[in-house]
């Protein structure tokens, strides 16, 4: 018998087919059938009492406790095949504080950290491809722009951290030679 603990799960292969009450499906000779070659994702709340593997499923890995994403931070997420409204090789952020519930078909790439813009300081990012910012600018991939608002800022899954910029003072004896690399439209529109 198997058992799952609260804020567990595990992965099973081979699942049974189910119909729509959740009850396995038999066949002719008294047999559960299962489907070959998929997964399941059983977790506590679905399966509360222990219970036994069927003939044919097989676990995967062990019993493993949920994943509890902080405040400030995200899981980069990615469809391994079509799940629900997500395309496969789609991405997108769930972001915390929350617990995340693992889904068939999407795989946890990475946790992604909020980085703090503080005063005299910017986030350099780059677009990975087509996208709009945060504040709604349509940027091409390649696009390198400053993130200047105070505040957390966690990068979405088409833009890529480069660096943290800090501020240059200037006093009456220093100056920059600024030398532009490539056409750009500076923050006062020039």
């Amino acid at each position: 018998m198997i058992v799952i603990r609260p804020y567990h799960f595990l992965i099973v292969e081979n699942p049974p087919k189910r119909d729509a009450a959740g009850v396995p499906e038999i066949d002719k000779y008294g047999q559960v059938k299962i489907r070959r070659g998929d997964e399941e994702i059983r977790l506590y709340s679905d399966f509360p009492k222990p219970f036994p593997l069927y003939p044919g499923e097989k676990l995967k890995g062990t019993v493993t406790p949920l994943r509890v994403v902080p405040q400030q931070a995200a899981l980069l997420l990615k469809a391994t095949r079509n799940v629900g409204e997500h395309a496969a090789g789609d991405e997108w952020l769930f972001h915390g504080p929350g617990v995340h519930l693992p889904k068939v078909g999407i795989e946890i790439v990475e946790e992604v950290s909020a980085t703090v813009v503080t005063s005299g300081t910017a986030l350099r990012i780059q677009a990975k491809r087509s996208c709009k910012d945060h504040k709604g600018n349509v940027r091409k991939a390649g696009e390198e722009w400053l993130v200047r608002r105070l505040g957390s800022y966690i990068p979405s899954v088409n833009e890529k951290l480069l660096k943290i910029v800090k501020e240059v003072v200037l006093t009456a004896h220093t100056a920059l030679h600024i030398r532009a690399t490539r056409t750009f439209k500076d923050i006062y529109g020039i």
